[in-house]
Parts: C-alpha cells; sequence; structure tokens
C-alpha cells in the first residue's frame, strides 16, 4: 500500500511518480523520486510521532542549517507552497537527496580509517550546535524536549522504560530506583550543561559520508536538548567495538576542536540516552527484531550504570 500511497504524494511536490523508489523503511517510510534530472527523498511520517506543526519546525531548523552551508539536506515545497502534505491523516514532506555512503556501512571497510572519521563528525556535531545558537527559531517553532521532563519525568518523551513490561520484575524495580537516582543527578548537573538544538539521533545510518564530506541527515528527532546528547548517542552505537577508546578520544577531539564543551557529565548523559531506548522500544517490541532490540538496549544500560 505504501507505495501507490508515495506515488501519489510525489504529484503533489512535482515529482514523477513512476520514479519513485523504497529507499528505508524505518520511523518513516522514505523514498527517492525525480524531479527532471534531480532526486529527491520522499517521506511518509509515521502516522502519531509528530504533528504537522514539528516537522514543519524540523524543516525550517534544517533550512536555517543550511543558509550557514551546514551541509544537510533541505526541504522542498509541494506545488501549493507547503513543506508539508496531509493525505488524510498521512503526513508527507520532501527533502534534497544526499549523496553518500552511511558511517555504519563505512566501518566495515577495512581500509577506513576510524578515528579520523569519528573526530570529523564530532566537528560536525560541534559546527551544528553552533550554527543552531547562531538562530533564532519562529515564534511557531515546535520541537519536543531531551531535557529533565523528557528524560525522566512522568512522561518522557520516548516512553516509561521503567515501566517497559517485556522486562522482569527485577528490572522494572531496578530501572525505577535508577530513575529516581538519576532525575536527582540530572537536576543538580543540568544547569551546567550546554543545552540548545540538537540532532538527536546521529546513529551511523544518518551519517553520510562523501568525498570526505560529512553529512546529517534524519532530523526526525531533533529538538532542544543536552549537546552531550547529540555526542552519547554515536558512542553509545559503538561500545563494543575493540577500538572505542580511540573513538571516543577523536570524536570529543573533533568536537573541541571546533568548540569548548564540559565533558564533565558525559557517563551520565550516556546512561540516560540508553535508557531512552527502553521507551521506544516498547510500542515496536513486535517489529521485526523488536526483542532482539531489547534485549540489546537492556544490556547496554546495565552495562553503563
Amino acid at each position: 500500500m505504501s507505495l501507490p500511497l508515495a506515488r501519489q504524494a510525489a504529484r503533489l511536490f512535482g515529482l514523477d511518480p513512476e520514479t519513485v523508489t523504497p529507499v528505508a523503511m524505518r520511523e518513516n517510510l522514505t523514498f527517492s523520486a525525480m524531479a527532471g534530472d534531480k532526486k529527491f527523498a520522499l517521506r511518509l511520517h509515521r502516522p502519531g510521532y509528530a504533528s504537522p506543526s514539528a516537522i514543519r519546525s524540523e524543516l525550517a531548523f534544517m533550512a536555517a542549517l543550511a543558509n550557514t552551508d551546514f551541509a544537510v539536506p533541505t526541504p522542498k515545497p509541494s506545488s501549493t507552497h507547503q513543506l508539508v502534505e496531509d493525505m488524510d491523516g498521512q503526513l508527507v514532506s520532501v527533502l534534497s537527496w544526499v549523496e553518500g555512503i552511511q558511517l555504519s556501512e563505512t566501518l566495515d571497510d577495512p581500509t577506513c580509517e576510524i578515528p579520523t572519521l569519528f573526530h570529523t563528525l564530532g566537528q560536525t556535531l560541534a559546527l551544528m550546535h553552533s550554527a543552531a545558537d547562531a538562530w533564532t527559531p519562529p515564534e511557531n517553532f515546535t520541537r519536543h524536549s531531551w531535557n529533565l521532563d523528557g528524560l525522566l519525568g512522568e512522561s518522557p518523551h520516548w516512553g516509561r522504560f521503567w515501566e517497559n513490561p517485556h522486562l522482569s520484575s527485577d528490572d522494572q524495580k531496578t530501572l525505577s530506583n535508577l530513575r529516581d537516582d538519576l532525575y536527582s543527578r540530572l537536576s543538580a548537573a543540568a544547569p551546567d550543561l550546554d543545552y540548545g538544538l540538537i540532532h538527536a539521533d546521529a546513529v551511523g545510518e544518518n551519517v553520510l559520508i562523501h568525498k570526505g564530506k560529512t553529512t546529517l541527515i534524519d532530523f526526525d528527532d531533533s529538538g532542544w536538548g543536552f549537546r552531550l546528547f547529540d555526542l552519547a548517542t554515536p558512542l553509545n552505537k559503538m561500545r563494543t567495538r575493540p577500538e572505542y577508546s580511540d573513538i571516543e578520544a577523536a570524536l570529543l577531539d573533533g568536537y573541541q576542536s571546533c568548540r569548548p564543551i564540559d565533558t564533565t557529565h558525559l557517563d551520565l548523559i550516556r546512561l540516560l540516552r540508553a535508557l531512552t531506548y527502553l521507551g521506544w522500544v516498547i510500542p515496536r517490541i513486535h517489529e521485526p527484531e523488536g526483542q532482539q532490540r531489547l534485549i540489546r538496549f537492556r544490556d547496554t544500560v546495565f552495562a553503563l550504570m
């Protein structure tokens, strides 16, 4: 059903429906499509995940970054000059296409220089944060917050991880006690943490490498948050790699070569980042690999405790 819907959506944005091709079936359903000789990414947004206002704000943030020459996809308006179209409840947006190989795939190349890749990623994240601080969002800007309440409040952005029904009762009790402890720790640390707009999902699939240039894609989870959150995300994904210490050193050095950041509370933010996934997986447990993800997320949390 998604391909016919994507072809219908393509017409709204002046894209050739016959060129629509599935690319990624993740949070959003993403397709490539052509308009003349130009390629675009068409997104069918996950129902119920983000409001039209939130998606328009995501696109406004990306457009603002692009205006500073930061490498990022840019939004394409529809034929009615809308950045987001609503097709009977299905929200659609279109972005410019970015060439590149995913960082996660690049790491499998035995010839790649892994520390160099993460040094560049650190620089990229720092430049994005600096560009975000230089931008004044419009009054109607609407994005979620990865702050104290968004991470540990009664209704965290990605769900009440300590009540994950697919974990054992012992795990739930441990996580509930941990949440109380982390709430106190983050409350004390928050005033000293660098806070602003972040990408929030700089995993390997969302970092493209092309001709030595690094581009961030998929700002679906972007919002307000601690800047260490953007460093914690790729570090947690690399946690079990044998060269992890080199990766962490390279990422932090790359970041700090462009922008200062206090890493005193990095371990705290890494643990908080890991906990978000235990909430995220609750409604997705029956998706392919849902159980494997749960086990992996749980193991990461307990390893970082």
